[in-house]
């Protein structure tokens, strides 16, 4: 693909942010923190199965974690068991080689996927360098350099997704949204507006993907029930929503609203989904990726690096009639995204969690929902 000044201006917002984590010493903190961060318990859990072992024994998990030299957050692996399975590979490798891997394979992943969703999204040349930038430079973005998390391959995975649905790579898009399942938990409405659109403009392949997916985890709960059965009756869900870490509405309103806050939770909750569907009926519109990220139960912080998705198909989408609107919304989002959230972060800090991380999604969530043109399928 030929590069045009949309690209070098992407380019230069991607110099650009890292020019900022250079400066804000981001890289050593990087090799200090990464090591012990959320990837670690992925490397553990897929070193375990790799060795015949059990990442969902309560009992054998500790035993083989301290014997790689390590020390995890819980008792047992949280993730479901094709997680570990798909990471495998990472398995082979020293923790710290695996998570330079993974950091530098993640951030290369995301950069690509978002320069050809804006391509796609036919977002104006110029405000490519504020997407540049904010890949690198978001708060989001930082936690998850640092975490070690998913969040640079979830922002991956669903631009991929949205880029190539209504083209020829139907396969491919339905493929990169299956990586969501990583978090599946969060995507919820993001699959369903993907699919509804799938469904809506007769995009037979990717309803294929999904079914194909469906029916190898069946088979996979036929051929391996152990490790499922392990993992749902040591997960709770309840534990997840309620995280300090949790990035969402619930935590919010427990905050803000005390007692009422679950009632304020739900009550947003659906007021959101029902201007989602005033907006767009049928999917295919950003505001459904946006709320998947406000309605998720649970997400961390690191996870709202994939909120550039959904704010960069509305900036495509205003910029059809206005480039003046496009530059705006660019903006704003940005700076939701940048300053504001790590200043909501900081304000966190005194509660030993991240209470106002779901302020970030509402925000883009509002952003997004006052651009009403409606996509044009591919």
């Amino acid at each position: 693909m030929k590069l045009d000044r949309g690209d070098l201006a992407y380019a230069a917002g991607l110099l650009l942010g890292g020019l900022v984590l250079v400066g804000l010493g981001v890289p050593a903190l990087w090799a200090d923190l990464a090591p012990h961060g959320d990837f670690a318990q992925h490397w553990f859990a897929a070193r375990t199965m790799s060795l015949g072992g059990d990442p969902y024994d309560p009992t054998s998990w500790p035993r083989f974690v301290a014997t790689v030299g390590g020390a995890p957050a819980t008792s047992s692996y949280s993730s479901p068991p094709y997680v570990p399975a798909a990471l495998a590979p990472f398995a082979l490798l020293r923790l710290d080689d695996a998570v330079a891997v993974w950091t530098v394979l993640g951030v290369a992943l995301a950069a690509l996927a978002v320069r050809s969703l804006l391509r796609t999204a036919e977002v104006p040349h110029p405000v490519r360098l504020v997407f540049g930038f904010t890949l690198l430079a978001s708060q989001a973005s930082i936690a998850a350099i640092l975490q070690g998390g998913f969040g640079f391959f979830l922002a991956a995975a669903l631009a991929f997704a949205l880029a190539w649905q209504g083209t020829v790579r139907q396969l491919r898009a339905g493929a990169a949204a299956l990586v969501l399942a990583a978090q599946p938990q969060a995507f919820l409405f993001a699959w369903w507006s993907i699919i509804a659109t799938a469904w809506r403009y007769r995009e037979v392949r990717v309803l294929a993907v999904f079914a194909l997916a469906g029916e190898a985890l069946l088979a996979s709960l036929a051929l391996v029930p152990t490790f499922w059965r392990e993992w749902a009756g040591g997960t709770s869900p309840l534990d997840a929503v309620t995280s300090s870490r949790a990035v969402n509405v619930l935590n919010l309103f427990d905050f803000v609203g005390g007692d009422r806050g679950p009632y304020l939770a739900g009550g947003l909750v659906v007021l959101l989904t029902l201007v989602a569907i005033v907006v767009s009926p049928f999917g295919g519109h950003p505001i459904w990726v946006a709320l998947t990220f406000v309605a998720a139960p649970f997400l961390i912080r690191s996870d709202q690096v994939a909120l550039m998705v959904p704010l960069a198909i509305a900036v495509g989408m205003a910029g059809r009639t206005s480039r003046r609107s496009a530059v705006v919304l660019a903006a704003i989002g940005a700076i939701v995204l940048t300053p504001v959230a790590a200043i909501l972060f900081g304000l966190g800090l005194p509660s030993g969690g991240d209470p106002y991380g779901a302020i970030v999604a509402l925000a883009v969530f509002a952003l997004v929902a006052f651009v009403r043109t409606p996509p044009q399928p591919a």
